[in-house]
C-alpha cells in the first residue's frame, strides 16, 4: 500500500470513528464521563484540595456552600437543582458545590465538571456536562 493510500485509509477510519461516537446519546456520554470522573476522583477519598490541584490553573467558575434552608435557596440557579439531585442520587449530604469550565479530554470540546463535597470537603459525587447544555 502506498503512503497516500495509507493516509486515505487512516483518515477514513478516523471519520468513521467520529461518526460512530457522535451517535451516542448525550445522556449516555454524560453517564460514562461521570463514571470516569468518579474513578479519577474517588468519593470519600478525594479532597477539595486534591481537585483544585488537578484542575490548576483553572479555578472553579461557580461555587456555593449549602444555605441553612437547603439547596432550594442557593444563589446560583444552576446549582440549586444539581446539588439537590446529587444528594438524591448518592444519598449523601452535599455541603458544597463547585463547577469547573474547561477542556474535555475525551471529546476535544469544552465542558463543565461539577464536584459535590461533604462537610469535610471530601468529594461525594461528580458530574459532567457539555458546555452548551
Amino acid at each position: 500500500m502506498t503512503p497516500l493510500r495509507s493516509l486515505h485509509a487512516l483518515v477514513a477510519l478516523l471519520c468513521l470513528g467520529l461518526l460512530l461516537s457522535a451517535c451516542v446519546p448525550p445522556q449516555t456520554h454524560a453517564a460514562r464521563r461521570r463514571e470516569q470522573l468518579l474513578a479519577v476522583y474517588p468519593p470519600g477519598r478525594t479532597t477539595r484540595t486534591d481537585v483544585q490541584k488537578k484542575w490548576a490553573p483553572i479555578a472553579p467558575e461557580l461555587m456555593e456552600t449549602k444555605p441553612a434552608s437547603g439547596w432550594g435557596a442557593a444563589v446560583h440557579p444552576a446549582i440549586r437543582g444539581r446539588a439537590a439531585a446529587s444528594e438524591q442520587r448518592t444519598g449523601q449530604v452535599v455541603s458544597r458545590c463547585e463547577r469547573y469550565f474547561g477542556p474535555d479530554g475525551s471529546s476535544g470540546g469544552l465542558c463543565y465538571v461539577w464536584f459535590y463535597y461533604d462537610n469535610r470537603d471530601h468529594v461525594v459525587d461528580a458530574e459532567w456536562q457539555w458546555h452548551t447544555d
